[in-house]
C-alpha cells in the first residue's frame, strides 16, 4: 500500500482512502498514438492508451496500465464507474 500511495502522492495524484481500497479519478483518452499519463491542474490522472473504445477493449487495457503503474494484481483493480465514459473511477483494493 505504502508504494501505491507514494507514486500517488510523488505525482499529485487526487485520490481517496476508504476502507480497504483506494479510490482513483481518472481521465481516460482511449486511441491515442502512444501510451502515457499525465496529471490535470486538479489532480486527476490522465491516462493515455494505444486501444480504441471499441467493445470495452480500452477499458481492459485502463486496468493493465493502472496495473503496471501502481505496481499491484490486475485483480485488485477494478472500473466501478464510466465505463462508457471518458470520466472513470477506479478501487485499488489493498
Amino acid at each position: 500500500m505504502n508504494s501505491i500511495l507514494s507514486f500517488l502522492d510523488k505525482n499529485k495524484i487526487f485520490y481517496e482512502v476508504n476502507e480497504n481500497k483506494i479510490i482513483i479519478k481518472v481521465w481516460a483518452k482511449p486511441g491515442q498514438k502512444i501510451q502515457k499519463y499525465s496529471v490535470s491542474d486538479s489532480g486527476e490522472l490522465i491516462l493515455f492508451i494505444k486501444e480504441k473504445a471499441i467493445d470495452g477493449k480500452a477499458n481492459d487495457r485502463f486496468v493493465d496500465f493502472l496495473k503496471d503503474l501502481l505496481k499491484v494484481r490486475k485483480k485488485d483493480i477494478q472500473l466501478k464507474r464510466g465505463h462508457k465514459s471518458k470520466h472513470k473511477t477506479f478501487e485499488v483494493f489493498i
